[in-house]
């Protein structure tokens, strides 16, 4: 059994005291359906609350953060590869009545990326483009601002921000997202942010994507969970950042990819806040330690785990199977601190005698997941066992060696792998597998140009993961433009 599925059994069957049992309840019933978006958003809503309840109620809300945060991290990588691929099409696109913002939501995303040079010209490009009193000129501007920082150049950095319109509430808080971006902060207080958002909705009936982006990245910067959590709450993630008409036929729409590395920062603050407040327990503290150690490497922050990760192989009071993945944890900690030789042997070892142990040598590969490490020896023998696996225990460590495999860009291999996962699992519905496998199963499809196979999935799994609309629109972009010999039209 999947370790974590062991840990949320014990979990389920533990009898709940306190007034946050309700919304506790609900989550994790959501949870056992695999409708963990669902179950974020009911415990988000109550977070504060959840947060002065017991150490269980908190280990459970830990969790499914933990769960939703590693979801969203991936949807996150393929949002902006397959946004990229789309917008970089339409952006160049010198067709009659081409597209205008996908230059700038093309440039965001290489900003993003630290691709400075490109970003900055499709910039000036749209600036040129656009009128200057357009509050998405502004925006630019604050971008061209941030590219300006990022190459040390504090004059041009003034020059941007001083032709920037601050008294517009979303205009103001995307200057605030820059400096959080920047610096981990921004330079106003949280009375001020807390203004800008009255003032935006006084002015608009909804929060948009790019508000909501911008402000739960503010509140995070002072910490204030709640506040970020209850924007996201009340977000509808299936709407575009904006929609561009170009005509009677010509209308394209537009995702912030920036919001989903908002909404799993979100979880991981809220996840490792919970974490931190339980590991006080001594009960739980083993537990708590253990899951601290990942958090971390999902965000790929070493820093903040290495301190975690050097106390893995002292922990104790833990589940059985999860006080046998300790090692490989410890292991991690090693390869962070630079003994990646030494890392990579004792991964092996361990790997060789973890033929029937699946859950193990699914972690092994994790890690080399985690840490973009390059392992193909261990890799190869968790291939072997993962296709020589007769049941669904082996699904897990099919998932992450495919997952290696896309990481590593042979596309091929990967779909065999997700395709054995889906074999292993046994079950008659495509949709009752774990969405990390669907969503990695539907990003190699595409990538071996099954469009129409990919998208099929993509759909059904918007319906319970709402964000993914975004991935859902590039990835028919991209199979709509691969098909313009029927006319570039067909496009929207």
């Amino acid at each position: 059994m999947n370790f974590l599925k062991y840990l949320m059994l014990f979990l389920f069957t533990y009898p709940m005291y306190s007034f946050a049992n309700t919304n506790v309840e609900q989550a994790m019933q959501a949870y056992k359906e695999k409708q963990y978006d669902q179950a974020a958003h009911i415990l988000a809503t109550h977070f504060n609350q959840i947060n002065t309840s017991n150490a269980i109620n908190k280990l459970k809300a830990a969790l499914i953060f933990s769960k939703n945060l590693k979801l969203y991290q991936d949807i996150y990588q393929k949002s902006k590869t397959n946004q990229k691929k789309y917008l970089t099409a339409l952006a160049h696109d010198s067709t009659e009545n081409h597209s205008l913002f996908a230059k700038l939501y093309l440039a965001e995303i290489l900003v993003s990326n630290k691709k400075f040079k490109e970003a900055e010209t499709l910039l000036k490009e749209f600036i040129k483009a656009i009128s200057p009193n357009n509050q998405y000129a502004h925006i630019a501007n604050t971008n061209l601002a941030w590219i300006s920082y990022a190459k040390n150049d504090i004059e041009k950095y003034h020059q941007y921000l001083d032709r920037v319109d601050k008294s517009r509430p979303l205009v103001a808080l995307s200057i605030q997202h820059m400096q959080v971006q920047l610096t981990g902060k921004t330079r106003d207080s949280l009375k001020k942010t807390k203004e800008y958002e009255q003032a935006y909705l006084a002015e608009n009936n909804a929060l948009s994507s790019r508000f909501a982006n911008y402000i739960i990245q503010a509140y995070l910067s002072y910490n204030d969970l709640q506040s970020a959590a209850n924007i996201f709450s009340h977000l509808d993630q299936r709407q575009p950042s904006y929609v561009e008409n170009l005509g009677k036929q010509k209308t394209l729409k537009f995702y912030d990819a920036s919001l989903v590395d908002s909404i799993a920062k979100l979880y991981f603050e809220l996840s490792k806040t919970l974490l931190k407040s339980v590991a006080k327990d001594p009960k739980y503290h083993d537990l708590a330690i253990f899951h601290l150690s990942e958090l971390g490497l999902i965000r790929q922050g070493t820093k903040a785990t290495e301190k975690y990760l050097a106390q893995v192989e002292k922990l104790k009071r833990l589940p059985k199977n999860m006080r046998s993945l300790t090692r490989i944890r410890s292991t991690t900690h090693q390869y962070l601190n630079g003994q990646h030789h030494r890392a990579y042997q004792a991964w092996q070892e361990m790997m060789n005698g973890f033929k029937t142990k699946p859950v193990q040598s699914a972690d092994i590969v994790l890690m080399c997941i985690y840490l973009d490490a390059n392992c193909p020896k261990i890799i190869k023998t968790a291939q072997v066992f993962a296709e020589d696996g007769q049941s669904n225990r082996f699904e897990a460590l099919s998932t992450n060696v495919g997952r290696y495999y896309l990481q590593k860009r042979n596309h091929v291999k990967a779909l065999r792998l997700f395709a054995n996962a889906l074999d292993r699992s046994k079950t008659k519905n495509l949709f009752t597998n774990d969405p990390m496998l669907l969503l990695n199963y539907a990003e190699a499809l595409r990538l071996n140009k099954k469009f129409s196979e990919s998208l099929q999935i993509l759909f059904s799994l918007g319906k319970h993961f709402p964000i993914l609309r975004q991935v859902q629109n590039a990835v028919q972009g991209e199979y709509l433009y691969s098909q313009r010999s029927n006319g570039f039209n067909y496009l929207y």
